[in-house]
């Protein structure tokens, strides 16, 4: 069974279930059964003999889970129009990787046109290019490092199409398809061009429950738009400004619709008298110089997903809390949980295991934080639990906005992505590298990264990774354009309890 979206597999001679005896053809069959306990329910349902390979829809997402060391494939036709595809693979547990190979190719470890291998989260921007010639298909295989669940979407930008609409499909296709949100599933983008967009729906199952969209940056200024009628996010930056009372928001940061909004008092009116109707959010992200970003859904009492290694941003109304979930594999010998407070004093309370929701009342959480620290759970706590799902809460005493980023302590631990002008805190022991992320969305500017030290003598050393060249960590022998040329490396200032690194522009 699974509980809120997820995948589970089948063995072939798992009791009660699998191939039966393999005697015929007709040996028994499987029934499967979906149950919500919720108003209503939209979802899909796929089923497939595992190895086979399923067809991704643009704009969709898909669910899935691996074994260590095993493989999923995935199919995509790709138009003569496709001018690039972006593959986003977002894991809730386990550390799985993208390769991509074309038509009747199969990729492996060895054979493969392009390739994500990143710890954690992984996106693959796949250009169309002699190896890749649309009309083709895509062949996509994950592979599983650990035992994994994972969630991939694809999003194909077209070419511009100066030819009738009927030829054109309605002449509507230059736009990039709008990405399907999952409640509490945030997807990492990213705008390549100036003056971009990103596209995205999501579906609202229950009016009576206040939905919030979240947008947490990591490079550049992205801007978020909403609105329940499509025809308001043409064209971006709008005209006018939006408002709150508008069919149109927009912020920085975060959406949100009370259950008092018209738009969701219509909505729950029409649910109301058709049990099947739905209705859709739609939004999209604005950037005029090139960014990355993340963009979560989720509908009230929801918690949101956590990626291990990457930011999520969030709001709090005064008093009120705002959960987050956590799974701890169990090679995991450490969680740092790191709190980053644009306003407000967020703390943090935390269970472990089939608790219940944890909160501040006393015996209500396992631990719990002072307003605005960060949090590291180290493997001798007598209460640190490896292969459990973390619930953690968020919640302040007057609104709040905030920055949450879990580091899981694993043998392949990912680089944690930083924000940009956003302070991350974490701890390391003596003689450990502990591995950073920066997206540099303008090529043009210098950078500027320095360390504060609150214990200890840290000393930062860095490297740079164009688009498509493998990574070379940076370490005390490795760090700069070259080894020992260019280096890139920031020695504490005792005085300042503080280490700087300078990288020019160009």
């Amino acid at each position: 069974a699974t509980d809120g979206g997820g995948s589970v597999i089948i063995a072939y001679n798992e009791s009660g279930g699998g191939g039966g005896s393999g005697e015929s053809d007709d040996d028994s069959a499987l029934y499967i059964a979906v149950f919500t306990s919720s108003m209503r329910s939209n979802f899909d349902i796929v089923a497939s003999d595992v190895g086979s390979m399923q067809a991704l829809v643009a704009g969709q997402p898909t669910q899935d889970s691996l074994q260590t060391s095993g493989w999923n494939y995935y199919t995509l036709q790709l138009g003569e129009r496709v001018e690039s595809v972006t593959l986003t693979l977002t894991p809730t547990s386990g550390d799985p990787d993208i390769y991509v190979s074309v038509d009747e190719h199969v990729p492996d470890l060895d054979h493969y046109i392009l390739s994500s291998q990143d710890s954690g989260a992984d996106r693959l921007f796949v250009p169309t290019s002699n190896a890749v010639r649309p009309p083709c298909t895509l062949v996509v295989g994950i592979f599983g490092w650990s035992d994994t669940h994972y969630t991939l979407v694809s999003a194909v930008q077209l070419k511009p199409c100066d030819a009738a609409d009927d030829v054109c499909n309605g002449g509507g296709g230059d736009r990039p398809h709008a990405l399907a949100l999952l409640p509490g599933r945030s997807y990492n983008w990213g705008l390549r061009q100036p003056n971009a967009s990103a596209f995205f729906v999501f579906s609202i199952v229950d009016a009576s429950r206040p939905i919030s969209l979240y947008l947490t940056p990591f490079a550049g200024r992205p801007v978020l738009y909403s609105s329940f009628d499509e025809a308001q996010l043409s064209p971006l930056p709008p005209a006018r400004s939006p408002s709150v009372e508008g069919q149109l928001q927009s912020d920085e940061h975060s959406v949100s619709y009370a259950s008092s909004n018209p738009q969701m008092e219509e909505c729950r009116i029409r649910q109301q008298r058709h049990r099947d109707a739905g209705c859709t959010l739609h939004a999209a992200v604005f950037c005029a110089l090139p960014c990355s970003f993340s963009v979560v859904g989720v509908a009230g009492g929801d918690a949101i997903g956590l990626v291990d290694g990457r930011p999520q941003g969030a709001t709090l109304q005064a008093q009120a809390y705002e959960y987050f979930t956590l799974a701890v594999p169990l090679n995991a010998s450490g969680v740092s949980i790191s709190l980053s407070s644009y306003y407000g004093l967020p703390r943090l309370c935390i269970s472990t295991g089939d608790d219940a929701r944890p909160t501040l009342s006393p015996g209500g959480a396992v631990w719990v934080t002072q307003p605005a620290a960060s949090l590291t759970i180290s493997g001798s706590d007598p209460q640190f639990c490896a292969g459990c799902t973390y619930k953690i809460g968020v919640v302040s005493a007057s609104e709040a906005r905030f920055s949450l980023t879990a580091s899981l302590s694993t043998t392949r631990e990912p680089a944690v992505l930083l924000q940009d002008a956003i302070a991350t805190r974490t701890l390391i022991s003596s003689g450990e590298c502990k591995l950073f992320r920066l997206e540099v969305a303008d090529r043009t500017a210098a950078l500027h990264i320095s360390a504060v030290a609150l214990t200890g003598f840290p000393t930062i050393y860095a490297t740079y990774q164009p688009d498509d060249s493998p990574l070379v960590l940076p370490s005390p022998s490795h760090h700069g354009n070259d080894i020992g040329a260019d280096a890139w490396s920031g020695v504490l200032d005792v005085a300042l309890s503080q280490a700087e690194i300078v990288v020019p522009t160009g």
